[in-house]
């Protein structure tokens, strides 16, 4: 089967880039942004009423922003799973965080949303605590997509299995 998602593998750790077939997710908003400051501009220059470059001027930086930052940032994530500094690591073109120890991980869960969901870890001291997402929101229309099923046969066991944690059939 393909390597999607980068998946790296070692002994000591597993990395893979969560977000990185979700591409589209960044475009939407900076054509949406560019499309708001446009008719802004049309609308003061042409019509009545001024305000709406105003308006258009807000809304699309606000999707243009959201759109850059999926695009830049989110788009580039990298998740690592180390043993050796026991902890699992988020890394952006801002920086590397630790975002929790590996000991501390009590399951994988997949938590629905409509028609779509997505693979989270849970904490040991803190299970009904907010999970961290590993994966993108994935939609129920899609799960043919190869990326999804190497998700859910490759992926999702290599982790339970590097974490040690208990197989449950998700």
């Amino acid at each position: 089967m393909s390597n999607y998602f980068n998946l790296k593998k070692t002994d000591h750790s597993i990395s893979y880039e969560p977000y990185l077939y979700d591409s589209l997710n960044g475009k939407g908003p900076l054509v949406i942004g560019i499309a708001s400051l446009v008719i802004g501009l049309f609308v003061s220059l042409f019509s009545i009423w001024k305000d709406g470059v105003y308006l258009g001027l807000i809304f699309g930086s606000i999707c243009i922003i959201v759109g850059l930052y999926r695009l830049l940032i989110k788009n580039k994530t990298v998740l690592e799973f180390d043993r050796l500094t026991d902890g699992l690591y988020r890394t952006t073109p801002l920086g590397k965080k630790k975002i929790i120890a590996l000991s501390n991980i009590y399951d994988i869960i997949t938590m629905s949303e409509y028609s779509s969901y997505t693979y989270d870890i849970t904490h040991k001291d803190k299970p009904s605590a907010k999970s961290i997402e590993i994966t993108a929101c994935i939609s129920e229309n899609i799960l043919s997509n190869p990326e999804i099923v190497f998700l859910k046969s490759e992926l999702i066991p290599t982790l339970i299995n590097f974490l040690q944690l208990e197989y449950r059939k998700i």
